[in-house]
């Protein structure tokens, strides 16, 4: 069987106990050789001490310092999984994996699949949620109309050579301003095709999906929407460059019909389970 390699990342309070759970359910498909949980948050370390506790298959809880938020922390987690020998596939995620954001039965079998079946992989390849824009955007000179969605995905060995051991490009940062204006948030070396996706995602100004706490932006939540804009562009890069290096992507949202009825009655029983603050 390949050796799989988990790094786990942590901030929310309210979210540990949820998604160790999930954790445990990935782990029981897809056993790791290594896991790691890496704590943004040192007010959570004596509870996801004594949460990993209870689980064999997590070797190390590791204090961060959140610079570079949750792809700081991936960086961080992957430097320790690499010093502990070579894994044939690494597995990212992060706390909003089945707390924030539902991540079905099909979802987890299929990831399991991918990152578990004894074959030999003679192309870079990554495991995640496919999300595409209706035009290519660019990126630090890296280009793409597609990228998997970062709160859990895996790369096999080739996908990590094709970036150099690197998830985390904090040279990204200064596309982001950060001001109170949204025309003056974004960068001018930031493509137009990024903007427009951004402005629209964060801040509600075009038509198209938003994100969860999108709002008009303000002086005051500048801060916040620019820690968030950043984390975007991370993900938007991420997949740009292994795009730029041939990767195959494998998407985990491709089901056949029974798989999204079963898929939406989960998600239905997940959103109760939310609202009643169970999830």
């Amino acid at each position: 069987m390949p050796r799989l390699a988990i790094v786990s990342v942590h901030y929310y309070p309210q979210c540990c106990e949820a998604s160790l759970r999930e954790l445990s359910r990935i782990a029981g498909r897809a056993p790791p050789a290594h896991c790691i949980l890496v704590n943004n948050n040192p007010a959570l370390q004596d509870r996801l001490l004594g949460l990993a506790g209870r689980h064999a298959f997590i070797d190390a809880v590791a204090l961060h310092d959140n610079s570079g938020h949750e792809f700081g922390a991936y960086q961080f987690g992957l430097n320790r999984v690499l010093s502990n020998g070579e894994f044939d596939w690494v597995l990212f995620l992060n706390d909003t994996v089945a707390t924030h954001q539902f991540f079905c039965s099909r979802h987890r079998k299929t990831l399991a699949s991918y990152v578990t079946e004894p074959v030999s992989h003679h192309a870079p390849a990554a495991v995640g949620s496919l999300e595409t824009l209706p035009r290519p955007y660019c990126i630090a000179g890296a280009r793409s109309h597609r990228w998997i969605t970062t709160n859990i995905f895996a790369l096999n060995r080739l996908a990590l050579g094709v970036l150099k051991g690197r998830v985390h490009h904090p040279q990204l940062d200064g596309l982001i301003r950060g001001v109170g204006d949204i025309d003056a948030f974004f960068s001018d070396d930031l493509d137009e095709a990024l903007k427009n996706h951004l402005k629209a995602w964060l801040f509600g100004a075009l038509p198209g999906s938003r994100w969860r706490e999108a709002a008009p932006l303000t002086a005051s939540n500048a801060g916040h929407f620019a820690d968030k804009a950043r984390s975007i562009l991370q993900e938007k890069y991420l997949s740009a460059l292994l795009e730029e290096g041939r990767t195959c992507f494998m998407n985990l949202r491709k089901m056949d019909p029974f798989d999204r009825v079963r898929c939406r009655a989960e998600q239905v029983v997940f959103d109760i389970r939310k609202s009643l603050g169970q999830a």
